[in-house]
């Protein structure tokens, strides 16, 4: 055997044709070229190759590079190949090169080789799904020898076929109902290679548990014959599971079972085949819901390994999981303006679901159409895996000519309701997280512009089946009417534009600080409005007015070089009495209440800053908010605010998100980063008054591998902060994914904000919520 590197080895092919020059051009051999075609995996990236033989026929071989070509191929061996030979040669006297950017093979051939000498070179791999082949032949030529009349092209993958076969009437899935009574019960697994020899030795089968109802665990045997014999393995079992099998319970980490396979001398030739079945245990009191089990098979990697696929195992497998899930609970579909104050626009979808979720997703212009042209890509469908984040560009999806002028807005239809979305915007000034929460009306964009030469620039789409008019409203700081505009919009289609065009005014004349107030009779509406675009910009979403007497919000923080501000509308007829209370992470009051009144259609910023002192060295926390009407009269109504909460520095403003925390026992955060370079912060605050709150955070990586669990205890009216670096210290560097926190108690609210540690912007992170 012998390799060279690329660079390598064209040197030593340029070297062998001078050395040995053309004059043995009378010797030449012609060579028969023959192969073993195999079978490949469909989802395999190490897929061998059959083994290709060049024959001499005739005559007597004179010094040559015979090229083998292989075609638009993702090669996965490297840069070397085996090489071997029968007859009078050595295979020393042999060498190739790889080129796998061309899928290009030369074997460089010495002279003297004599009739019925042979050369046999194999030890090639390839990645199918990267190739997206079905079969593979190889293209021989050479120049300085012959090749017989029947050797040009050979064959060397004659089908590719799935690797694991599941008896379609296999069941891995039980239910328990509401009251605690196990309404279906487990059934046998029966699966098998998808063909003889698929199961080769460095093949693991790996059992993935999801959604295991509460105080549920399955146990999987330690070992799984088939009927020849040959057994699944468990890899690496530590001396109980040897003898006990491998327990997955609910609410822990751990959810899979990897098996190696341990051939017989028959298993090449044959089938295998396998039967069993986990047994299904209670840990106590099981809640309603479905648990499900699905095979794969491992190593799981990637074509290239990466640190979102790391195996570098050979052979490695695209993670597919089988079998796949049935029905798919409800779709639900996301809707986005594209904000024409970014430069550009990225959308994170996260499947949270069992089992993966076709997508569909579609760019409008601005009257509501799909948009179309010559390089334009619609209705896009993609399948999202279990567990996966996909994060795409407009033109990366929908072509070159999909950009922030020509798209008016993104929708991203789910075929699964647990999916969870995010869109980040990209500016001049920074960046801003956008969420396709509720259409409301009227909406109220707030803003404070920091240039008075800037206009802020709104975005927002219609919820209409018709044709409607949109009354948009300016005000100052005061209440006071500056200007009025009115837009007649077409179903589904969008208003975007700066402030100083809609109002028809020079920038100059727009007020410092103020509120937009969209209104119409037939629509709702989805949008944003980006504050200081050239600057720190911030994108502040559609707000709506509520009549609640108090909002909790679950983190601010103060220092030198950061404050929270705090936006309130007054959006009713009389005046808000506001009180405003910090409290550290264990719930106690930093300060006395600050207290405010805002006029009738009035606007006001809070800085914690300013409330709290400006002599404090670094104070975070939460923080409450108490509106109630100036009327002493105990059947007056709560003022209706609207608001928002911004973190900022001189140079960064995060995008703020709507003054409101929900609270319940499961929320979802994406997209998550954790690098030397960037961090993302998580805040979890108990809202109930009397017990302690357990939380469990997972965390997921984009390509959907499950990467780590903490759990947490929270006390009473308490806050817990804390980046992913402290969350999980042993996390290796990840960008991209999603969070998911659980919790017992349904007063859980959280919050999170993304940024690098230069400080040059900041995203806020909703905690989003899935059916």
């Amino acid at each position: 055997m012998r390799g060279f590197g690329r660079h390598g080895a064209w040197l030593a092919v340029l070297l062998w044709a001078g050395v040995l020059g053309a004059g043995e051009a009378h010797a030449q051999a012609t060579f028969g070229v023959s192969s073993s075609s195999s079978v490949a995996i469909r989802t395999g990236h190490t897929e061998p190759l059959g083994a290709l033989t060049l024959r001499v026929e005739s005559g007597t071989s004179v010094a040559d590079i015979i090229e083998i070509v292989l075609g638009d191929v993702v090669l996965t061996s490297g840069d070397t190949v085996d090489i071997s030979t029968r007859g009078s040669v050595n295979a020393a006297d042999f060498s190739a090169s790889v080129d796998a950017d061309t899928g290009v093979v030369q074997l460089m051939v010495p002279a003297g080789m004599q009739v019925n000498d042979s050369v046999t070179i194999q030890g090639l791999r390839v990645s199918i799904p990267a190739s997206g082949i079905e079969t593979l032949d190889a293209r021989i030529s050479t120049t300085r020898n012959g090749l017989g009349s029947f050797g040009r092209d050979v064959r060397l993958i004659s089908r590719v076929d799935d690797g694991i076969f599941i008896d379609p009437e296999t069941d891995s899935d039980y239910t328990y109902n509401a009251s605690g009574a196990l309404r279906e019960d487990l059934d046998d697994f029966i699966f098998g290679e998808g063909f003889a020899g698929a199961f080769v030795e460095g093949v693991e089968i790996i059992f993935q548990a999801s959604s295991l109802p509460r105080n549920t665990q399955l146990r999987f045997p330690a070992t799984i014959p088939s009927q020849s014999g040959a057994e699944l393995m468990l890899k690496d079992p530590s001396d109980d599971e040897e003898d006990n099998g491998v327990t997955l319970v609910s609410g822990e980490r751990r959810n899979q079972v990897i098996y190696t396979f341990e051939s017989t001398r028959s298993s090449g030739a044959i089938v295998e085949n396998f039967s069993f079945r986990p047994m299904l245990e209670r840990t106590g009191s099981p809640g309603a819901g479905t648990g499900f089990y699905q095979v794969t098979l491992g190593p799981v990697g990637a074509a290239e390994p990466s640190r979102a696929a790391p195996s570098t195992a050979v052979p490695r497998y695209e993670e597919l999981l089988l079998p796949e899930l049935g029905e798919l609970s409800r779709s639900r579909t996301f809707l986005f303006p594209v904000d024409r104050g970014a430069d550009t626009q990225t959308f994170t979808v996260a499947n949270t679901a069992v089992g993966s979720a076709p997508l569909t997703l579609r760019a409008y212009d601005a009257d509501g159409d799909l948009l179309s042209g010559p390089d334009i890509a619609n209705e896009v469908s993609r399948v999202l895996g279990e567990n996966r984040t996909l994060t795409f560009d407009l033109d990366q999806m929908f072509g070159d000519d999909a950009t922030t002028e020509t798209v008016a807005s993104v929708a991203i239809e789910s075929e699964s309701d647990r999916a969870v979305t995010t869109s980040i915007g990209v500016s001049a000034g920074g960046r801003f997280a956008a969420y396709a929460g509720e259409a409301v009306e009227p909406a109220y964009f707030p803003f404070d512009r920091r240039n008075a030469s800037e206009a802020p620039v709104v975005s927002v789409v219609g919820e209409s089946a018709e044709a409607f008019e949109a009354q948009w409203t300016l005000l100052d700081g005061t209440g006071a009417e500056v200007a009025s505009a009115t837009s007649e919009v077409e179903p589904g289609g969008a208003m975007r534009g700066g402030l100083d065009e809609l109002f028809g005014m020079p920038a100059g004349g727009l007020p410092l600080a103020g509120y937009v107030r969209l209104e119409s009779d037939t629509a709702r509406f989805h949008g944003s409005l980006v504050d200081n675009p050239g600057e720190a910009s911030h994108a502040v979403p559609g707000l709506a007015a509520s009549g609640v007497s108090r909002i909790v919000y679950p983190y601010f923080t103060v220092a030198p070089v950061y404050d929270t501000v705090v936006t309130l509308v007054n959006a009713s007829n009389q005046v808000a009495i506001i009180r405003a209370t910090a409290y550290d992470y264990e719930g106690v009051a930093m300060a006395a209440a600050y207290q405010t009144q805002i006029v009738p259609l009035g606007m006001a910023e809070l800085s914690w800053k300013a409330i709290l002192g400006t002599g404090v060295d670094w104070r975070s926390g939460y923080f409450a908010i108490e509106v109630q009407s100036q009327i002493s009269n105990p059947f007056a109504s709560i003022p209706r605010v609207a608001g928002t909460v911004r973190i900022e520095t001189p140079g960064v403003s995060a995008a703020p998100p709507p003054l409101a925390a929900d609270t319940g026992n499961e929320f979802f955060i994406t997209p998550v980063a954790s690098t030397d370079d960037e961090f993302t912060g998580v805040a979890i605050l108990n809202r109930g008054t009397a017990e302690a709150m357990e939380v469990m955070v997972e965390y997921f990586a984009a390509n959907g591998r499950w990467l780590d669990v903490v759990e947490l205890e929270v006390s009473p009216r308490a806050l817990h902060v804390a980046l992913l670096r402290d969350l999980f210290p042993e996390m290796e560097i990840e960008t991209g994914g999603y969070l998911h926190l659980t919790s017992p108690s349904t007063r859980m609210a959280a919050i999170s904000y993304r940024g690098p540690f230069d400080r040059s912007w900041l995203l806020y992170l909703k905690a989003q919520t899935a059916p």
